[in-house]
């Protein structure tokens, strides 16, 4: 009983704390973000956001170290080549553990392809060198989600110049005086 009134007594200070807070805070609408804080706002969400990844593909890596036969199936699976597999694999961790830093300090339109073609790369090297487990499996869906994320901000992420990002050209050429027709598509990043 003791416990539940303390409980209770506590959450009736912070409402009445919030509350005060609350009526005193100023109206903090300040418009549109401006380009240069929007750009630091994405990068910075990228680079979070490949954190977040590669934590998730560590801690996939560690837990499966405590799996008995996932140990003796590597074993079995290298089959002598345990140093090229694990160069491999230190390869393979290079790419997220640079895109932490890239997406900080690389210029808008390399920063966008970078996102966009890391993310790709690692989705299939996730999906394609995994396991069944229900560790990997859950960690290996966080990282695909969050990866897909990536590539969908990067995506649509506008230029600080405030030009399009992404245009469309479609042209219909027809010049009956030459007998020349055909059709043109093309997209720019």
């Amino acid at each position: 009983m003791k416990t539940l009134m303390t409980i209770t007594i506590c959450l009736i200070t912070l409402g009445t704390a919030f509350s005060q807070t609350a009526e005193s805070t100023p109206d903090l609408n300040l418009g549109p973000v401006p380009s240069l804080e929007y750009q630091k706002d994405m990068r910075s969400d990228l680079s979070t956001m490949w954190t977040a990844t590669l934590l998730n593909m560590i801690t996939a890596d560690v837990l499966s170290l405590y799996i008995p036969e996932a140990v003796e199936e590597w074993e079995e699976f290298a089959d002598g080549n345990e140093e090229q597999f694990m160069m491999g694999g230190a390869i393979m961790y290079q790419l997220p553990i640079s895109m932490v830093y890239l997406s900080k300090v690389l210029p808008y339109k390399a920063n966008r392809i970078a996102n966009m073609t890391a993310a790709g790369l690692m989705i299939g090297a996730v999906i394609g060198g995994g396991s069944t487990e229900p560790h990997y499996l859950v960690c290996a869906t966080a990282e695909v989600i969050m990866m897909s994320v990536i590539a969908w901000k990067a995506y649509k992420w506008e230029s600080p110049d405030g030009s399009r990002n992404r245009t469309h050209n479609f042209d219909l050429n027809l010049n009956p005086a030459r007998d020349t027709y055909g059709m043109t598509y093309t997209l720019n990043f």
